[in-house]
């Protein structure tokens, strides 16, 4: 099975600052908990959500190598998409549907994504401003009726929105060769930079379910200011596959 991580093209070079590349792959948490600031002292990285649909604003994760779960559509393997039908994503983070947890342990029971159109919105806050921000897309269904989008803020203001309808139009400077929605299918998007949106940095990201779906492998950079790093050879990022 691929397991799926990121690793820079070329060599790296640190040039200065502390901060590096992040990557958020929800692996450690269980099934069906609740994701808010488990990644903040490490990543610099909160969480939170907007479910349109319901009184309760939940991102949860989400174990795809389960089965019999109340979603079929977000286990392996993958059935369409850019990555590999084997590709072991792991946990991912999707908006509950529901918040029954009859423990009271953090833990959503039967954890389920929200199937509403639209359904929500994952909003991460980050401590340092950034420079680059990639992500994977799992069972995003059909951009005419899930008009899905990327929105990037600094200080409060939107900098700048990418839609998921970019990927796939070979017209728009964003489109990303080989991406393509349909039921049960994963993506990887690779990383957007800030000078490709039109911007210097962000420090927000939101991202906007038009429908059921999972985001997993969320890739960012820091801009210069807090940690430049510098790629020999290829420019952007590269999937690395581990068996």
């Amino acid at each position: 099975m691929v397991r799926s991580t990121w690793s820079a093209a070329g060599a790296v070079v640190v040039i200065s600052g502390v901060a590096s590349a992040g990557l958020l792959d929800f692996s450690g948490l269980q099934h069906g908990e609740v994701i808010g600031n488990q990644f903040q002292a490490s990543d610099g990285v909160t969480i939170s959500a907007v479910n349109f649909n319901r009184p309760f604003d939940l991102a949860i994760a989400f174990d795809s190598n389960l089965s019999g779960t109340a979603d079929p559509d977000l286990e392996s393997p993958w059935n369409g998409g850019n990555l590999p039908s084997n590709t072991d994503l792991g946990m991912l983070m999707i908006l509950a549907t529901n918040n029954t947890d009859q423990d009271n342990n953090g833990i959503i029971d039967n954890p389920n994504d929200e199937g509403n159109r639209p359904a929500g919105q994952f909003i991460l806050d980050f401590s340092t401003d950034q420079n680059e921000f990639g992500f994977d897309l799992v069972d995003v269904e059909s951009i005419n009726a899930e008009d899905g989008s990327v929105e990037f803020f600094s200080s409060g203001s939107s900098v700048g929105m990418v839609g998921f309808a970019d990927f796939v139009d070979n017209m728009s400077a964003h489109y990303r060769p080989g991406v393509s929605y349909g039921d049960n299918s994963a993506n990887t998007i690779s990383p957007l930079t800030a000078a490709e949106v039109g911007f210097s940095s962000f420090d927000r990201v939101v991202i906007t379910l038009g429908g059921s779906g999972g985001v997993d492998n969320v890739h960012f950079v820091p801009t210069p200011a807090t940690g430049m790093i510098l790629t020999a050879g290829a420019a952007g990022f590269l999937r690395r596959r581990r068996r």
